[in-house]
């Protein structure tokens, strides 16, 4: 393979990498940072508890004295009430009125729509503690129906402030539960596209194909984080397919050099590769979270023939693999692999996620630098599917 189809194609694949990563990022930046507008012209109306001033006279140790405390106290034990420290702030004032020498007792509850009295006769002029503890049942039982909530108008602006501040602290409080220090992948699948040249006599076409599997490659990963955001990545590829081009092309049929016909094998071998790799991994941490992992993988791949096919280089032949003929080559990768996720709950999430690998010896040796071609040593995946479990 020349070098100027190699560097075409890396200049193409790192041009796509680049734009989708953009574009990932950009659509997630925009999602978060939008809020809704705050339009303080309109107002909206909420229930709340009702605020009441107790008026309070006499000493602690007057009996009379500490009635409108234990009147509110116990009316607040069945209804929610604030309580007012002045008159200017409260929706309702409980007042107890005695005449001195007076055996009358009035105990009032003032409503900005009505006063609501309550009316004792007591036995003495100045009432012992148990009779008085006999008044207070009876006066919340009759002032509780008017002790209810109260209808509160607030600019819209507030209300918006105050879903924000509720949603914010709800929001804190999912990503500090998301903030676990092991998560647990399975990725499997692969959506990717495979670009091969078919060459005859006379013409050479560069064709463009999608390839989709549902099960490989088979990837199991865990990843430790040391804090909320950076952590190790330890990860087990196992796939089985015939879609990593390790040889160029088929062998032509014709008589003569001038006939023959090649094609690049992408499609003519069945490979098991097993890659194990160790990385670095960033997260953010919400609903929907963006994670990228840098990783290096180093394992074997097992390479066998369906077909008789030969590598090219710099035009020459060589390398043949007969049919049903095997190799066996120390595979390497490096792995950008940048994703999304979707958290379910606190514990498990939906992963996707595409990736860019290659040999990082092509950068400096060429297709030249490993004993496989350029389609095994760079390969693109458009869309990974998984799962993750938080521990």
């Amino acid at each position: 393979m020349s070098g100027t189809y190699l560097r075409r194609n890396l200049l193409q694949y790192g041009f796509t990498i680049f734009c989708l990563i953009a574009f990932l990022c950009f659509t997630v930046v925009v999602s978060v940072s939008q809020e809704p507008t705050v339009t303080t012209s309109t107002a909206s109306a909420e229930l709340v508890p009702r605020v009441v001033y107790v008026e309070l006279e006499g000493s602690q140790s007057d009996p009379l004295g500490v009635l409108p405390e234990m009147i509110y106290l116990q009316a607040a034990a069945h209804e929610a009430l604030l309580r007012s420290a002045s008159r200017e702030g409260a929706d309702s004032i409980l007042r107890v009125e005695k005449e001195p020498g007076s055996t009358f007792l009035r105990v009032l509850l003032l409503n900005e729509e009505a006063v609501h009295e309550v009316q004792h006769r007591l036995r003495d002029q100045e009432p012992s503690f148990s009779e008085v503890l006999e008044i207070i049942g009876p006066t919340v039982e009759q002032l509780l129906p008017y002790l209810g909530p109260v209808e509160r108008v607030r600019g819209e602006a507030e209300l918006t402030l105050r879903r924000r501040q509720v949603a914010a602290a709800e929001s804190l409080a999912f990503e500090d539960r998301l903030s676990t220090p092991w998560q647990l992948s399975l990725l499997f699948g692969e959506l990717r596209q495979i670009s091969y040249t078919e060459e005859t006599d006379s013409a050479s076409v560069d064709t463009e194909t999608i390839s989709i599997s549902a099960l490989f490659p088979l990837i199991a990963e865990i990843s430790y984080f040391r804090s909320r955001n950076f952590g190790l990545v330890g990860r087990m590829s196992l796939d089985y397919n015939s879609t990593t081009g390790f040889y160029d092309s088929v062998a032509g049929e014709g008589e003569d050099d001038a006939n023959d016909r090649s094609v690049d094998a992408w499609d003519k071998t069945r490979n098991i590769i097993v890659l194990p790799g160790v990385g670095i991994m960033y997260r953010s941490l919400g609903r929907i979270a963006m994670d990228f992992t840098l990783l290096y993988s180093l394992g074997v791949a097992h390479v066998t023939a369906t077909e008789a096919v030969t590598m090219d280089r710099d035009g020459a032949r060589e390398d043949v693999l007969e049919e049903r003929e095997s190799r066996v080559f120390l595979y390497q990768l490096l792995t950008l692999q940048p994703g999304v996720s979707y958290a379910l709950n606190e514990s498990w999430a939906l992963r996707a996620g595409l990736s860019l690998s290659f040999d990082a010896s092509v950068l400096w040796g060429g297709a030249d630098a490993t004993p496989y071609s350029f389609g095994a040593a760079f390969l693109l995946r458009w869309l990974q599917l998984g799962v993750a479990r938080r521990f």
